[in-house]
Parts: structure tokens; sequence; C-alpha cells
């Protein structure tokens, strides 16, 4: 450990005891620009990600129970695995 004196230049400034602490400047309006199109960019990736991977239709819009992969109720429960009980 360094051993440093509490007037040095080394020792980090901060506000007076007592005194209300001072906040950050506001970042630039070029940084907020870029930070906005940064996060509509990731908005649009995921919402491709996700869309890819839903289906079309929910299982009650589907007649009988059916599944989009065109495998039937019974076939899951044919090829269910033993541990499953």
């Amino acid at each position: 450990m360094v051993n440093v004196p509490p007037n040095s230049s080394a020792a980090p400034a901060g506000p007076p005891e007592g005194a209300a602490p001072t906040r950050p400047p506001a970042p630039a309006a070029e940084d907020v620009d870029a930070e906005s199109l940064a996060r509509e960019r990731r908005q649009r990736l995921a919402e491709q990600i996700v869309a890819g991977m839903l289906p079309e239709t929910t299982s009650d819009e589907r007649p009988n129970g059916s599944d989009p992969s065109g495998l039937s109720e019974q076939w899951y429960r044919d090829n269910r695995p033993p541990h499953h009980g």
C-alpha cells in the first residue's frame, strides 16, 4: 500500500466535505443521436430474431391443437422418452 499525504496532488480531488455532489455533464447531441440509432438497430435485430422463432399461429388458433411442425399430439405421446413417465 502506498501512503499518500492528504494534501498531495496525487490524491483525487473531490467536493469539499459537506458539499452537494456534482452531476456529470450532459452528453452531447451527437452522442444522444448515436445512442438512439444504436438502440433502434438493436431493437430491429431483436425483432428479426424473435420473429423467426415464433409460429404463425398459436395453439388455440389451430384446429384440434395441431402442431405447425405437422406432428400430432399422439406422435409426441408415442415418442415420449421413458424417463418422462
